[in-house]
């Protein structure tokens, strides 16, 4: 009968995780320091990218680390794609992974932290952006078709913050994450950072490996950018 995770696995990918974010910090610092923003989450996702790639190399001067994928397909974790069609075609805004050589399985030893992004403000006519962060980004961590983040316990969101008040925007994605059965996002003790990095949190179990599941959330204040 098999357990959890080995130790092993997980001070591995606990040491994977604390790098890309490391990285992650440091390159929505410098889009958020960056001029003329573009408003499109592509075009966001594309500078976003730049910055991830000159992050990489600042943390870890030297290396060794994978380059980042971006709107790049998974790698199967033990499956074929006849197996799980949709998740192999799935396409996360970003995934960083890496070999972890100490896995004997060479089918699931394959780790890749997963970045999705979405937009956060008003509604448009054609569409909810805030409804859309639930069921088009932290929904796709838990749908057994797509199954992003499988194989590894956390993963992380970000935000783009482009317009309306904290408190109602985190409330009007609980309210979506509710209706879809999703645990709530709590705010980080350090509460909101205005034109900075707010951070919050979440845990839930999913049925495939690994649960339970941590998303993270980073939500980048952008709104100065765009009122300027």
């Amino acid at each position: 009968m098999s357990g959890g995770p080995s130790i092993s696995k997980i001070d591995t990918w606990s040491s994977w995780e604390s790098f890309c974010c490391a990285c992650l910090h440091l390159a929505l610092k410098s889009l958020l320091d960056s001029k003329a923003l573009p408003e499109s989450e592509n075009a966001l996702n594309a500078r976003l990218h730049g910055f991830l790639r000159v992050a990489g190399k600042k943390v870890r001067p030297n290396g060794p680390y994978d380059r980042i994928s971006y709107e790049c397909p998974p790698q199967p974790y033990g499956e074929s794609d006849d197996e799980s069609p949709r998740r192999l075609k799935a396409t996360p805004d970003f995934v960083w992974g890496f070999v972890d050589h100490r896995d004997p399985d060479p089918h699931r030893n394959a780790r890749e932290l997963a970045i999705e992004c979405k937009r956060l403000r008003e509604a448009s006519r054609s569409w909810n952006y805030n409804e859309s962060y639930v069921e088009d980004g932290i929904n796709r961590f838990i749908d057994t078709q797509k199954r992003y983040g499988i194989g590894v316990c956390s993963a992380i969101m970000v935000g783009y913050w482009q317009s309306m008040d904290a408190t109602v925007v985190l409330q009007e994605i609980n309210t979506a994450a509710k209706k879809h059965g999703i645990p709530l996002l709590r705010l980080s003790k350090e509460g909101w950072k205005v034109s900075a990095i707010s951070q919050l949190d979440h845990k839930f179990n999913r049925v495939f490996p690994d649960s339970p599941f941590q998303l993270r959330h980073l939500w980048i204040d952008l709104r100065r950018g765009y009122n300027t």
